[in-house]
């Protein structure tokens, strides 16, 4: 993990180790520029379950997983932008949906999208996963 100015940077092979560090990373993102408890969480929220997607679903033709996280606070948003290796999943974010009270899985775009005002995937040479959410208030430093 590496502070550049307000950004930080997480890389690694996509597995718990990375899981761990992405929620250092968003610890260390509060701690350099705190956001309202609303923004937090639910940046936070959207943030961990994009990680979790890759690590649980992220696959490659050409080996290991690797993954990177660039976090970014500005006076107007929080961004979060995933770059890995995997194959590039068949996805319409378009057509993500929550899904029945008693699924067991498929919530985390879901909540991601509800989470967010933009969240946008880009496939070349592996996946790009951009997530931003505006501040909602200043922050109360």
């Amino acid at each position: 993990m590496s502070t550049e100015g307000e950004l930080i940077r997480v890389t690694g092979s996509a597995d718990e180790t990375f899981l761990d560090d992405v929620h250092r990373a968003l610890a260390e993102l509060w701690q350099l520029a705190p956001a309202n408890d609303e923004d937090r969480m639910l940046f936070e929220l959207a943030v961990v379950e994009v990680a979790t997607n890759i690590v649980q679903h992220g696959a490659s033709d050409l080996g290991p997983v690797e993954a990177r996280l660039d976090l970014e606070a500005t006076d107007d948003d929080l961004i979060a932008v995933f770059r890995d290796s995997a194959n590039p999943p068949i996805l319409d974010l378009s057509r993500v949906a929550m899904p029945d009270t008693d699924a067991e899985a498929g919530r985390g775009l879901a909540l991601a999208l509800a989470a967010l005002d933009e969240l946008s995937h880009l496939t070349d040479e592996g996946n790009t996963w951009r997530l931003r959410r505006r501040r909602r208030e200043p922050s109360a430093d």
